[in-house]
């Protein structure tokens, strides 16, 4: 529980200091700029997708389990993740002026510099599934502040101050990334009571066939999630071929993700303690956390879309004010995107990706569809709608998995019960301990 609060607590600053370099980029870039700023992230971020091979989560379960040493599993992190950078840099690198690349009209500067954050992802990403697979939260914690303070400090510097316009903004995301992987490098214990338990590989590529094992379901489903997230930036710009659209839908994306404070930092909690924890605790706690997320996301989701012109008037400026339209299409997706994660997560760490991958197919398929039949006709709007379509689908699909694993009925993912007022009493009693100390 306080591991849970305080996560909740850093995400809150997190979210803000990213609110914060968002309006300090919508600002001086404005959409145009903010479009090519998504883009250039999106090198990064389709790389690590495609070359992961979903070492990540195997990483976090294995470690759950103390299957396998700290050192053992550091070398495998740097020297997957050196070779994966290098391959999916030179795949991106071959197809960046293709007719159907989303980056045909980045300039090379801005282009290469995109290239450059691929490696720190990756050793970043993986890092940090290894201190999460350890339940060292509050280093988990700690890089994700790092990651969001760097970056909101050097674009004051270099976008505001300086005024380096897109370059300055890829760069402070660059440094961010850097300062990350020195710090979670620092977190790195020499030797760890694992290692005293775990049985001697016999070499290094039995530990890499053990962790693709595991992890090629979760791969697949990374990489379906992904393209099922990404397709209506990427079409959204195939069909318009107009920067200013993007930006436009990046910022109201980017508010829709604002509401994941709570989703994405409870799901990395949660991946560990079901892989650690037994069926029935775990398939409560999951259940526990669906069916009281549909509520709170309704009543939140819907206080900002009614206000949500007069915040992209103050936050973004005039020129931004067209998002808000997009933000009332993919409002619907964003009510349902954590029915959808918790039980995605729960099913993947009880050892059963297998299953959670087909949904996720099915649900990127939705994607394709959706985005195919809307963007065309209503640009940044189509796109939005797209957002909702796929996360409907997702959610429905994700449920009858979870259904189906743990034999319990869909209705206990989402109606509330009277008997979880005890974890909100509990939740109250420790914010009021922790109160009351300081």
């Amino acid at each position: 529980m306080k591991s849970s609060l305080q996560t909740l607590a850093v995400r809150v600053v997190v979210i803000l200091l990213g609110l914060g370099a968002g309006v300090m980029n919508a600002r001086w870039l404005g959409p145009r700029g903010v479009g090519i700023l998504a883009l250039l992230l999106l090198v990064k971020y389709i790389t690590f997708r495609f070359g992961n091979l979903g070492f990540g989560s195997a990483i976090a379960f294995y470690t759950a389990r103390k299957a396998f040493s700290t050192a053992r599993i550091a070398r495998v992190v740097f020297s997957t993740g050196a070779i994966a950078s290098v391959f999916g840099g030179l795949a991106v690198l071959l197809v960046w002026q293709r007719g159907f690349s989303p980056w045909q009209d980045i300039t090379p500067h801005l282009f290469y510099l995109g290239l450059a954050a691929i490696p720190f992802t990756f050793f970043n990403n993986f890092l940090g599934r290894l201190l999460s697979g350890q339940l060292r939260i509050t280093e988990m914690n700690a890089a994700d502040l790092i990651t969001a303070a760097a970056n909101a400090v050097f674009v004051a510097v270099l976008v505001v101050a300086l005024e380096t316009g897109v370059a300055g903004a890829i760069i402070s995301a660059l440094i961010s990334d850097v300062v990350t992987l020195l710090y979670l490098a620092s977190r790195l214990r020499k030797r760890d009571a694992t290692a005293e338990s775990t049985p001697a590989m016999r070499d290094r590529n039995e530990l890499v066939g053990q962790l693709w094992r595991y992890g090629r379901w979760n791969y697949l489903l990374m990489i379906t999630n992904f393209l099922s997230e990404e397709l209506p930036l990427i079409l959204l710009k195939s069909f318009s071929e107009n920067n200013a659209q993007v930006g436009l839908f990046s910022k109201a994306r980017g508010l829709g993700r604002y509401f994941r404070v709570v989703t994405l930092p409870v799901s990395q909690v949660l991946f560990p303690f079901t892989a650690a924890s037994n069926a029935e605790e775990a398939t409560r706690r999951t259940q526990v956390l669906c069916r009281n997320s549909l509520p709170i996301m309704v009543l939140v989701t819907g206080l900002l879309a009614a206000c949500v012109k007069k915040v992209i008037l103050i936050l973004y400026g005039g020129e931004f004010l067209p998002a808000a339209a997009i933000f009332y299409a993919l409002a619907p997706g964003v009510v349902l995107y954590p029915i959808l994660q918790f039980s995605e997560v729960h099913v993947a760490a009880s050892g059963h990706p297998r299953p959670v991958f087909f949904a996720s197919f099915c649900t990127f398929l939705a994607a394709v569809v959706s985005c195919w039949w809307l963007i065309p006709r209503y640009d940044a709007i189509g796109a939005g709608l797209s957002v909702s379509v796929t996360c409907a689908v997702g959610a429905l699909l994700r449920l009858l998995v979870f259904s189906r694993i743990t034999g319990t009925s869909v209705s206990t993912m989402l109606i509330p019960r009277k008997g979880d007022w005890m974890y909100y009493q509990r939740i109250w009693k420790t914010v009021a301990s922790t109160v009351s100390r300081t």
